[in-house]
């Protein structure tokens, strides 16, 4: 049976989000008792959680007709993010400091989320802040790889203030991400070789 073209598109968008959020982690090793830890500097965050239930986002990559869409719901004592596209119907519980049950500020136990992170939460002009991974094998930390965010300037975006944030990893080529203001999500996101693009979900200046 032939996956339809647009089933095909959808899988690829999802498959390439999951690699860039995870771009730090090319290989896993295969020795059962390993684990990727990070270890984050101190953030101080300045924002609650802000998106609101009934809200949904929709985000192109690459102007492909397929999209990828981010639907928020009422959570159990939480607020929760459900990608409309998957068979998970659950979603992943947000909680006011943006993280979910794993407690990382760098990302979410489904790393296809990518119209938020807990870090978003701490923007300001002069806001720096750096994350290391390393491979853990019996107990014994290795260094594999470091991540530097820094905001390196705020302006209008589609006529909504923006922080400009540069993720730059020590083994891969740097992201540039555009971060509402306002809400602390995902307007732009620009790597090698793609663009993600917030389509519907905010008001913009055309």
């Amino acid at each position: 049976m032939e996956m339809p073209v647009k089933n095909i598109a959808l899988v690829t968008i999802i498959v390439l989000i999951a690699l860039m959020a995870l771009s730090s982690v090319t290989f896993k090793p295969k020795f059962d008792s390993s684990t990727m830890t990070i270890i984050e500097e101190p953030l101080e965050k300045n924002k609650e959680l802000q998106i609101k239930p009934g809200e949904i986002y929709i985000y192109s990559l690459n102007n492909t007709p397929a999209n990828i869409t981010y639907q928020v719901l009422r959570g159990k004592n939480c607020t929760a993010i459900r990608i409309v596209e998957s068979a998970e119907n659950t979603g992943t519980c947000l909680y006011k400091d943006g993280t979910d049950n794993s407690s990382s500020n760098v990302t979410f136990a489904n790393p296809s989320i990518i119209m938020l992170k807990p870090w978003m939460l701490a923007l300001h002009e002069n806001w720096r802040w750096n994350t290391s991974l390393y491979l853990s094998v019996d107990g014994s930390l290795s260094y594999m790889s470091s991540n530097q965010y820094k905001v390196i300037r705020t302006e209008s975006y589609r006529g909504r203030l923006a922080y400009v944030v540069r993720e730059n990893a020590s083994d891969s080529m740097p992201i540039y991400e555009w971060i509402d203001a306002d809400k602390r999500i995902l307007l732009k996101m620009m790597g090698e070789g793609y663009e993600v693009v917030l389509a519907e979900g905010l008001e913009f200046e055309e």
